[in-house]
């Protein structure tokens, strides 16, 4: 039980982390053609995505990864990126987090929900979340890329984010 109250703490630690790597991900999403902008008619974000893969891992593999704890499972319970079409954004992300191998299992489920404004200018973007505490990371830019119901965002840190359309 120590063990999993251990992960607990561990998984508040992590959630800040990852929140902040979201941030730093959406910030590199982008479109694909040239002319993109807020216009509704040309904004290739519109609407509600997932994100697929950061820096190629799976949202699971990169919460196992920060957990680092064996016998932590985690499974995606809401991953949700509105892309408005006033240059607004709001996202949603929760998760469980799960023991294995007791005898009484034990689920926490954590979600985390922020807004923002993102504008773009060809394949370019700039996207600024308004409720996160660290400073900078409120605004970041990039360029994106968009091939049918695939975002990919690429930003200037050099992260790589997928986004699927639902």
């Amino acid at each position: 039980m120590k063990e999993f109250q251990r992960v607990i703490f561990r998984s508040f630690l992590w959630l800040v982390t990852f929140c902040a790597v979201l941030v730093i991900g959406i910030t590199g999403c982008g479109g694909d053609s040239g002319g993109a902008d807020n216009d509704a008619g040309d904004n290739k974000w519109v609407g509600t995505w997932s994100l697929e893969t950061f820096d190629g891992q799976t949202l699971e593999q990169v919460l196992e990864q920060q957990l680092g704890t064996e016998g932590v499972t985690v499974s995606i319970v809401t991953n949700n990126w509105t892309f408005n079409d006033d240059g607004t954004l709001e996202a949603e992300i929760s998760f469980k987090l799960g023991n294995q191998g007791e005898d009484s299992p034990i689920a926490i489920t954590s979600s985390n929900k922020t807004t923002g404004t993102y504008s773009l200018s060809g394949s370019n973007y700039t996207l600024t979340l308004e409720e996160i505490p660290i400073a900078s990371l409120k605004e970041n830019t990039g360029t994106w890329s968009r091939e049918g119901n695939t975002l990919t965002l690429n930003s200037d840190d050099g992260e790589t984010i997928t986004f699927n359309k639902n």
